[in-house]
């Protein structure tokens, strides 16, 4: 909301209304106010006047680090340390069989609530992985070392391909991302899309999948998957206005990859490319 003490103080009264009438005691010592491009004193005095505390970017909100930046590594250590209590849990009483269940039902599974929104930095993956060596191969004793039967990448691979089927982080990460350019591409009527494409499609017929994206860090590292994004969807052109006819695959293939003779006498070969969904 904007730095206005006004707009700040209406919001405080809202919430006595709400406690008045609902019996719930709202503690306002325990929320906190964070600037942005506001002095110091104006926010101090916005600040008393709500009665919280003054943080500053990132923090942590609804369990995820929040920030105008690219979260740090170290910001994912409330991740790092949940798992490793879970790693001297039960797995030393459990037979090979009942620790690759484990592997994959909780280890791979833990991580997955930061993947659906933000990218994992490769130490984390690293560590995350590590974690899942040692309760497959070592029981859980992340101080034993040799115990390794197998190479971890081929480990990942599907069973009938010769693995384990464990679940590989890196591709799960970047196919829940995928599904923010699901619902861009499919213009969802939803507050995120509408404000992304005003402010940086608007006056633009840039493509979506532009090697120099515009925006935040968190929508640079989602329209870096578009390409891998488009291999596997079909168009379904409806007005003929959405779709692109030499690059989107709104037939079997692009023409531009059916017919690149033709495609190279195309004046226009980069048009509009939001795709309605597949």
């Amino acid at each position: 909301m904007p730095a206005d003490a006004r707009q700040l103080f209406i919001q405080k009264r809202l919430l006595r209304s709400f406690s008045d009438s609902t019996g719930l005691n709202v503690k306002f010592h325990k929320s906190f106010l964070v600037p942005i491009n506001v002095s110091t004193e104006k926010c101090l005095h916005h600040a008393r006047t709500f009665r919280c505390e003054v943080v500053t970017m990132p923090f942590t909100y609804l369990g995820l680090p929040l920030g105008t930046t690219r979260p740090t590594v170290h910001e994912f250590s409330p991740l790092i340390s949940k798992m490793e209590k879970r790693l001297s849990g039960v797995s030393k009483f459990l037979s090979y069989h009942g620790r690759l269940t484990l592997v994959n039902s909780v280890f791979s599974a833990l991580p997955t609530y930061y993947m659906c929104s933000l990218i994992i930095p490769p130490a984390v993956i690293q560590q995350i992985d590590r974690f899942r060596k040692h309760c497959l191969w070592s029981k859980g004793d992340i101080h034993r070392r040799g115990t390794c039967l197998a190479a971890w990448e081929p480990m990942c691979r599907k069973k009938d391909e010769g693995g384990l089927g464990i679940i590989n982080i890196h591709n799960q990460n970047l196919a829940l991302l995928m599904k923010f350019l699901d619902k861009f591409c499919s213009h969802a009527n939803i507050p995120w899309f509408n404000l992304t494409w005003s402010k940086l499609y608007h006056n633009s017929n840039i493509p979506p999948h532009a090697k120099n994206p515009c925006g935040s860090f968190w929508w640079k590292n989602i329209i870096k998957l578009f390409i891998k994004f488009r291999d596997f969807i079909i168009c379904h052109p409806n007005s003929g206005n959405t779709v692109s006819l030499w690059n989107d695959p709104w037939s079997d293939d692009a023409l531009e990859l059916k017919m690149p003779h033709l495609h190279s006498f195309a004046k226009k070969k980069l048009l509009h490319q939001i795709l309605p969904r597949q």
